[in-house]
Formats: structure tokens, sequence, C-alpha cells
């Protein structure tokens, strides 16, 4: 029995955290943590996510998703 992740596993694990770590999701996500109680403005966060394919990942390619387990 395997317990680790297989290669496309730690490849789709490494593409997410430099996805993650880009600049300009990087400063989505500053802009939205909340502040003095004003709820954050949260879409423009999503829209990065979701150009980069991050969001949804395990829905079926046909609605969207990476269609990943």
């Amino acid at each position: 029995m395997r317990f680790g992740f297989t290669e496309e596993q730690q490849q789709f694990r490494a593409d997410v955290r430099r996805a993650l770590r880009a600049p300009e999701v990087r400063a989505a996500v500053a802009e939205a943590t909340p502040a003095h109680g004003v709820e954050p403005d949260m879409r423009p966060l999503y829209r990065l996510l979701g150009e980069r394919g991050l969001l949804a990942v395990h829905w079926p390619a046909e609605f969207g998703g990476a269609d990943r387990p």
C-alpha cells in the first residue's frame, strides 16, 4: 500500500503553491483582508483563482472544474 502522493499529485501541489505565491494573488488576498469591521470584496480574489483553475477543482470539466479527485 502506498501512502504518499503520486507524481501527478505532487506536480499539482507545486502548481497550486506557485499560483498562490504570485504577486497579483498575494495582492488580492491582502485586499480581501477585513479592516475596521468592513466586509471585504472577495470577488477579485475569486476571479484570479478561477482564472488559474483553482476553484472547484473537483467539479467535472463540463461544468468548469478541473475534473480532479
